[in-house]
């Protein structure tokens, strides 16, 4: 069972290990954003999946950029704002 757990927790960080230098990470992630704003609700997926391919952007950040104006992502997109900013500016 350890086994299994460890094996599963390996992919999970391969899959979130970005290769790409931040500046371009923070471009995806800025592209995706930008996909996330456009109408095209049933679409930005795929949409930020095709930029992604065609400007070789790291596709889950850019993904992740996308999903980020999501409607039910809304209240912790705030909620983290909020806890950053709280300690950014204290009281």
């Amino acid at each position: 069972m350890a086994g299994y757990i460890r094996r599963i927790l390996e992919r999970f960080r391969a899959l979130l290990h970005l290769d790409d230098p931040p500046r371009r990470i923070a471009l995806a992630l800025a592209v995706g954003v930008f996909i996330s704003c456009t109408p095209f609700y049933g679409l930005q997926t795929v949409l930020s999946i095709f930029v992604a391919t065609v400007f070789r952007l790291n596709k889950a950040a850019t993904v992740t950029g996308a999903w980020l104006n999501l409607p039910w992502f809304t209240p912790f997109v705030y909620g983290a704002a909020l806890a950053i900013g709280g300690r950014v500016v204290p009281d």
